[in-house]
Protein backbone atom coordinates (compact mmCIF):
# COMPACT_ATOMS: atom_id res chain seq x y z
CA UNK A 1 0.00 0.00 0.00
CA UNK A 2 1.43 3.69 -1.11
CA UNK A 3 1.66 6.24 1.58
CA UNK A 4 0.16 9.54 1.03
CA UNK A 5 2.50 12.45 1.37
CA UNK A 6 1.92 15.01 4.43
CA UNK A 7 -0.46 18.24 3.27
CA UNK A 8 2.86 20.62 4.02
CA UNK A 9 5.03 18.65 2.09
CA UNK A 10 3.33 20.53 -0.98
CA UNK A 11 4.21 23.91 0.71
CA UNK A 12 7.86 22.87 1.43
CA UNK A 13 6.74 23.38 5.22
CA UNK A 14 6.27 27.11 5.10
CA UNK A 15 4.53 27.78 8.54
CA UNK A 16 2.92 30.75 6.98
CA UNK A 17 1.02 29.11 4.39
CA UNK A 18 0.33 26.15 6.41
CA UNK A 19 -1.29 28.53 8.43
CA UNK A 20 -3.17 30.35 6.54
CA UNK A 21 -4.99 27.28 5.24
CA UNK A 22 -5.29 26.16 8.89
CA UNK A 23 -7.08 29.66 9.33
CA UNK A 24 -8.91 29.29 6.21
CA UNK A 25 -10.17 26.17 6.67
CA UNK A 26 -11.78 27.13 10.44
CA UNK A 27 -13.66 29.90 8.92
CA UNK A 28 -15.36 27.74 6.04
CA UNK A 29 -16.25 25.32 8.85
CA UNK A 30 -17.89 28.43 10.62
CA UNK A 31 -19.57 29.59 8.02
CA UNK A 32 -21.05 25.90 7.61
CA UNK A 33 -22.17 26.15 10.53
CA UNK A 34 -23.39 30.05 11.12
CA UNK A 35 -25.28 30.25 7.98
CA UNK A 36 -27.65 27.17 8.92
CA UNK A 37 -28.25 28.55 12.45
CA UNK A 38 -29.05 32.15 11.62
CA UNK A 39 -31.32 31.06 8.89
CA UNK A 40 -33.30 29.67 11.49
CA UNK A 41 -33.18 32.10 14.12
CA UNK A 42 -34.93 34.38 11.67
CA UNK A 43 -37.87 32.78 10.83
Amino acid sequence: MESFAPHGNCYLWETNMIGLHGISDGLIALAYFAIPTSMVYQR
